[in-house]
């Protein structure tokens, strides 16, 4: 568990150091930044031994097995573009290493969410910071494939928000061959997108997700229907034995984010509209409500709570925005929200979520 501790601490000496030599956040210092907090983040990920995330083995054998198959589909059928992916990496290398997985898994996951926090964040050194403390990083270990799927949705969003739909589309049509599971968020995103931003929707989709909830055994079983192999999710039994029921506590500090950012969008709603930021707020706050909704009901099946971390990654760039309207006092609150989020951020490592304690390098 030390050397998560100690990445952690680096990842803070580094956006502190830069936090202080550039205050203006120039470009060019912008990416040396975000180019160290790659190597940081990837060397503890992508150097770990196959048996650090509970996934993991898994995805060795995947790619072990794509090594030897000339049948792709075989591999997964469900996931076309992740086994091509696999049968692409083990014939450029001609090698059944499982290691090579790891490394590009690793490499492509947080290369897409550097990426992602560069294009898109106010305040990159917090975003890269609540990356790891929200547990994103670290579920990274574990589910590789989905979070594939997570960072080019998450890269997706910038495209929306630079109205280039077709960039996004593609994006989101990647995604899908690699997680069924994407084409959830990329249907509600482009429909998130098309809604006209004000507090009235806000409130009716706030209304209608929480309507949508008497109706999730429904919604759950014909999504089943359309795709049978997520069946294994569909049980409170596996909820728990990966630990998910402590994330809860994530979802209840969700709330309270949000529950700040609505009142701070509200406020200052002429302001936001003036400089063409509404749409933005109004789009990141519609995430975080389905991620608060999703995220209580994933009390009911592991498969909701890999659901919703496509709406709650969006913590990162939201939180920060949120901080950033505090005015004078918003460097104190900055610090305080790290401290605070290290609670969960210690009990879920602790209590060995995703599987990643004990730590050991491949070689």
């Amino acid at each position: 568990m030390g050397i998560y501790i100690i990445e952690l601490a680096i990842v803070v000496i580094i956006s502190l150091i830069f936090g202080y030599i550039n205050p203006k956040k120039e470009k060019k210092m912008n990416i040396i930044y975000m180019i160290l907090i790659f190597f940081v983040l990837f060397f503890v990920m992508g150097c770990r031994n196959y048996n650090v995330g509970t996934d993991t083995k898994l995805y060795c054998n995947i790619f072990k097995y794509a090594s030897t198959s000339n049948d792709i589909m075989s591999i997964s059928s469900a996931s076309p573009l992740y086994a091509l992916y696999n049968k692409l990496i083990a014939t450029i290398f001609n090698s059944s290493n499982t290691q090579l997985i790891i490394i590009f898994n690793s490499a492509l996951i947080v290369g897409l969410m550097c990426l992602g926090i560069y294009r898109e964040s106010e305040n990159i050194y917090l975003s890269c910071l609540y990356y790891i403390l929200f547990y994103f990083y670290m579920q990274g270990f574990n589910i590789a494939r989905q979070f594939l799927t997570v960072a080019l949705l998450f890269n997706s969003y910038y495209y929306i928000r630079e109205n280039k739909k077709m960039k996004a589309i593609v994006l989101i049509g990647i995604a899908t061959l690699i997680h069924n599971t994407a084409i959830l968020f990329g249907l509600i995103e482009i429909v998130v997108m098309s809604i006209k931003p004000n507090m009235k929707n806000i409130k009716k989709i706030t209304l209608i997700g929480i309507i949508m909830t008497a109706f999730t055994t429904k919604i759950l079983e014909l999504f089943l229907k359309i795709f049978p192999r997520y069946k294994i999710y569909f049980s409170s039994q596996n909820f728990y034995e990966v630990g998910q029921g402590r994330k809860i506590i994530l979802t209840l500090i969700y709330v309270v984010i949000v529950a700040i950012g609505i009142f701070v969008m509200k406020k200052n709603e002429d302001k936001l509209k003036e400089n063409n930021e509404y749409k933005e707020w109004f789009m990141l706050t519609v995430f975080m409500i389905f991620a608060i909704i999703i995220g209580f009901l994933s009390m009911k099946s592991m498969l909701l709570s890999r659901i919703e971390i496509y709406f709650s990654i969006f913590v990162i760039l939201y939180m920060p925005k949120v901080i950033n309207m505090f005015g004078r006092s918003k460097s104190l609150v900055y610090y305080c929200s790290l401290i605070i989020m290290f609670i969960p951020f210690y009990v879920l490592l602790s209590g060995n979520n995703s599987g990643i304690v004990p730590y050991h390098f491949f070689w």
